[in-house]
């Protein structure tokens, strides 16, 4: 889950298409390793939203959840509506943004899926902002993992 939580934010917060690139490889590595860990299934899949390749980042954002059966998880069910919202599935969107409030999602973003369900298209900026600081803030921590991935 750390190495997912780590590599999930290179991908989401990256700067560079550089960096996108390397949290991919990253990504593909550890799920290798393990092929069922819903939390490498939604970064993986997160990775293919940030490619544009909406249909990849369904298929393995539906596998995450399912791996997560029979609980739910408020990050993969934002995950998955905003893949469907792009996919132009904005019933389906709404209904994972609702399940995802409803999984008792943090407080901070808690009010950012409300909003997604009151205005899905103005959050989008926000998001940006929100995953450059959290990048800034863990440089520290991605550059330690990526030599703990060269040791493995």
């Amino acid at each position: 889950a750390v190495l997912g939580g780590v590599v999930d934010g290179i991908v989401d917060g990256h700067a560079s298409d550089e960096e996108l690139d390397e949290g991919f490889k990253l990504l593909k590595q550890a799920i290798r390793l393990t092929p069922d860990e819903p939390n490498l299934l939604d970064s993986i899949g997160w990775a293919y939203y940030q490619y544009g390749d909406f249909r990849e980042a369904n298929r393995f954002i539906e596998m995450a959840l399912e791996a997560y059966e029979p609980f739910a998880h408020w990050e993969l069910s934002d995950h998955l509506g905003d893949v469907k919202w792009r996919l132009g599935e904005q019933e389906e969107a709404r209904r994972f943004w609702q399940d995802a409030v409803a999984s008792y999602a943090p407080g901070h973003n808690r009010v950012l899926i409300e909003e997604k369900l009151r205005n899905p298209l103005a959050v989008a900026t926000l998001l940006v902002w929100a995953n450059a600081a959290w990048l800034s803030a863990n440089v520290q921590a991605m550059a330690a993992m990526k030599i703990e991935m060269r040791i493995v």
